[in-house]
């Protein structure tokens, strides 16, 4: 089968549901283990995500079909896979189970500078075109979970954050009123949106989208710990994308120059010179 799936075979049909009720009805009766199946699965949840909306897509995977949201996240990316290619490929379904986050002791400090890039659970692959879910590159946390966050000790981000502190913290558009609720969960209020360009990116749904999105939130007075001379740092800044999840050095540089005080970056999957670290990959 493989040798023969691996050529241009046409791909089969696919029509829009008329509505939720006939996209639950063919996803069960699709949802096979071949190639075919798979493909066609995977439209009908992509369509499902386009139509029910982000917050109540995995409510509705969980009530209403026979497989979780990881799952279903790979049927998607395949499907969108082999519409990339144009026609249908080998569906090889990943058996490894993700790990959950592991929230490792918090530093006992306090910072002036705080850099977040939360693993949010997007689900984001279809739209990406990566070849696995989220969860099988790191391990992600909803929104209440990155809220809550704390260690054993129970210290808590907001723990972390000194008189006079400002945050950088990485979002996407796809989570952007999300990010905005958890700035002011961890104690910051809203200042500003700075725009990663990444000079390349993916269409979806009439809109071609090439950037990412850094929120600046801050504690007590902002000009404590951003240099208020000098050249500022720009609200959009070009850099092109290596590879997935890695950010633009551009931007640990304006905060170096720019900014006054301890910094620490949370999230982090490497440790930074002059910087402390925290993060589930270190």
């Amino acid at each position: 089968m493989n040798e023969v799936i691996q050529k241009e075979i046409s791909l089969p049909a696919w029509n829009e549901p008329e509505n939720l009720d006939e996209a639950q009805i063919r996803i069960l009766d699709l949802g096979k283990n071949i190639h075919e199946h798979a493909y066609l699965v995977g439209k009908d949840l992509i369509w499902v995500k386009e139509n029910v909306g982000h917050g109540n897509y995995e409510t509705w995977i969980g009530n209403n079909v026979w497989f979780g949201p990881v799952t279903a996240w790979r049927f998607m990316a395949f499907a969108d896979k082999c519409d990339g290619v144009g026609y249908l490929i080998s569906y090889h379904p990943k058996k490894s189970i993700p790990k959950s986050f592991t929230v490792k002791d918090l530093p006992e400090g306090k910072y002036a500078v705080l850099y977040a890039d939360p693993p949010w659970d997007i689900g984001s692959i279809v739209l990406e075109k990566w070849e696995s879910p989220l969860d099988d590159k790191y391990p992600t946390m909803t929104l209440e979970k990155l809220k809550e966050l704390k260690d054993e000790k129970e210290r808590k981000v907001q723990d972390l954050s000194a008189e006079d502190c400002v945050c950088f913290m990485w979002t996407t558009l796809t989570v952007l009123p999300d990010a905005l609720e958890l700035l002011d969960a961890w104690g910051f209020k809203y200042h500003i949106t700075l725009t990663w360009d990444k000079n390349g990116g993916w269409s979806s749904n009439g809109f071609f989208r090439k950037s990412e999105l850094i929120l600046v939130g801050y504690k007590g007075k902002l000009s404590n710990v951003i240099k208020q001379e000098g050249e500022y740092i720009p609200t959009v800044f070009f850099e092109s994308k290596t590879s997935h999840s890695t950010k633009p050095q551009k931007m640990y540089e304006y905060i170096e120059e720019r900014t006054m005080g301890k910094k620490i970056e949370l999230f982090a999957r490497n440790k930074r010179a002059g910087w402390d670290a925290w993060g589930n990959q270190l």
